[in-house]
């Protein structure tokens, strides 16, 4: 296997783990950069009880399993109607229409989750995820990934996130994405896996050295053999 498979791997295992209870602090007013997303009024998003199929996502459910989603859905719009403040109705909406190709249906309902809660991280997760992969704009993606991280320094996933949108997407920023690596370990001095995240990138860039260093320094953190066996071999290269 080679060095980037193994550390992209080592990586995947260790960070893996949902982010839905982190607790942010932050003022929807005063958001990241002078840009808005997140709506200063809560205002509940019209026609939410609807869900507008894209059979090109949804054609591929079997029809057991297409028929309980919708049961779901159903079920998901009666809680809101009782409950419209539910957070995680909104956030549960938004995932069931995300699940059916209704991108935007998904968004009116998270970012009406944000209103809501503007200190709930799964909301600003779940809003970076449909940005990159779904709606595809990335402008937006920043601004929702460091919302993140200006609410909550030591968010972690945030910065990897982040780097990785620079790094493969947002092109135009890719420099920037050793920038967001550093600025999150200097604020989780012992985020080893964001160091081996910014080593895989030096590595691509055939800058063995630097990607030696933060192997070292990951090393100190991260529980994997296989950053030695990496370090040796870049040491080689030089």
């Amino acid at each position: 296997m080679q060095s980037s498979q193994r550390i992209s791997i080592m990586i995947a295992a260790l960070v893996g783990i949902g982010i839905l209870s982190a607790v942010l602090w932050f003022a929807i007013t005063h958001p990241f950069g002078g840009e808005q997303i997140v709506p200063e009024r809560a205002d509940i998003p019209k026609d939410f009880e609807a869900i507008i199929i894209d059979e090109k996502v949804a054609g591929e459910f079997r029809p057991a399993f297409r028929e309980q989603y919708i049961k779901t859905f159903d079920e998901t719009v009666a809680v809101l109607r009782e409950h419209p403040d539910s957070t995680w109705g909104w956030l549960d909406l938004g995932a069931i229409k995300k699940m059916f190709g209704d991108y935007r249906g998904a968004e009116a309902a998270w970012l009406y989750a944000t209103a809501l809660s503007p200190t709930h991280e799964a909301a600003y997760a779940n809003l970076g995820d449909l940005y990159r992969y779904y709606l595809v704009d990335y402008k937006k993606a920043e601004v929702v990934l460091l919302t993140l991280i200006e609410a909550q320094p030591t968010t972690v996933r945030a910065y990897r996130d982040l780097s990785e949108l620079y790094r493969t997407q947002y092109t135009e920023k890719r420099v920037e994405a050793y920038i967001i690596l550093e600025r999150g370990i200097g604020q989780n001095p012992d985020a080893g896996d964001l160091m081996a995240v910014i080593a895989l990138f030096y590595e691509q860039d055939g800058n063995y050295k630097k990607a030696i260093e933060w192997l070292e320094r990951a090393d100190k953190f991260l529980p994997n053999p296989t950053i030695r066996e990496d370090i040796e071999r870049l040491k080689k290269m030089l």
